[in-house]
């Protein structure tokens, strides 16, 4: 095991101390399931496994620093699954992977809001749209090859579906939050405010594009079903000719695309190769 892989299964371990006990008992990775070759286990194992917990806020300021990002999407859970500890992130395949992988542990733990909290719908919902926030915050690209169209999507925009009313809640939900003097997550852990106003539709879907605006401003607009095409389109590396297929679907003509791309272009939504 060379030293980087070796640092980062210690990182893992600092955060998962049930990864920690395996090291020590059998030399197993069973998150990844793997075994850890002899030397770094004998590294790893060197100091007693009682240091590996010493400092017990660890997971708590990770989980504080999450929260910042899922402020809405966390404070749904508290009031829908006060049961289910988000420190349960730590445990799961998707922050053993963002680290082992050095991916974003944001996006790690927006993906497992969205999984684990499957069964709520505003968890669920919310989770995608505060993450798609985030990634234009910070223009991370699509995960996607090179562009095989002369067009692609901007790392400062995405485009989602997601249960219709999610753009809503989220508004009023931070809106709410805000009130509060200390914390969002106090005033959801307390009961200080009242969700039960606020619905997102199950069986129906809302189209956003979310965009990083120049001035700083990530904006939220429902957007049309032919527009939402072709931007999915271009998120996921679709040719020119997807993108001409779509057009022609609603109506438009290959003038009339290049048309729509500049303006979307100037817009900062889209980029041109």
């Amino acid at each position: 095991m060379n030293p980087i892989a070796m640092q980062r299964l210690s990182v893992r371990m600092l955060y998962d101390w049930s990864l920690t006990t395996a090291i020590y008992d059998t030399g197993t990775d069973p998150i990844l399931g793997v075994e850890v070759p002899a030397p770094a286990r004998a590294t790893l194992t060197r100091p007693p496994r009682e240091l590996w917990r010493s400092d017990p806020y660890r997971q708590g300021r990770m989980v504080t620093a999450l929260l910042r990002v899922f402020t809405a999407t966390c404070a749904w859970t508290f009031v829908r699954a006060p049961d289910r500890p988000l420190t349960d992130f730590f445990l799961s395949i998707d922050f053993h992977r963002s680290i082992d992988a050095r991916t974003s542990t944001v996006r790690a733990f927006g993906e497992w809001l969205s999984s684990t909290f499957c069964d709520l719908q505003e968890v669920a919902s919310l989770a995608q749209l505060e993450r798609a926030l985030d990634d234009v915050r910070h223009a991370r690209a699509p995960l996607q090859r090179e562009p095989s169209a002369s067009w692609s999507i901007s790392p400062h925009a995405r485009v989602l579906e997601v249960s219709t009313g999610t753009s809503d809640v989220l508004h009023a939900t931070h809106q709410r939050l805000e009130a509060h003097p200390i914390s969002a997550t106090h005033a959801a852990v307390h009961g200080e405010w009242d969700g039960g106003a606020l619905t997102i539709h199950r069986t129906q879907k809302e189209r956003l594009l979310v965009h990083h605006e120049p001035n700083g401003v990530a904006n939220i607009s429902r957007i049309s079903d032919p527009l939402y095409e072709l931007l999915a389109a271009l998120s996921s590396d679709g040719p020119h000719a997807t993108l001409l297929a779509v057009a022609a679907e609603h109506g438009a003509s290959a003038e009339d695309l290049d048309d729509l791309m500049r303006d979307l272009g100037e817009d900062g939504v889209v980029v041109h190769h």
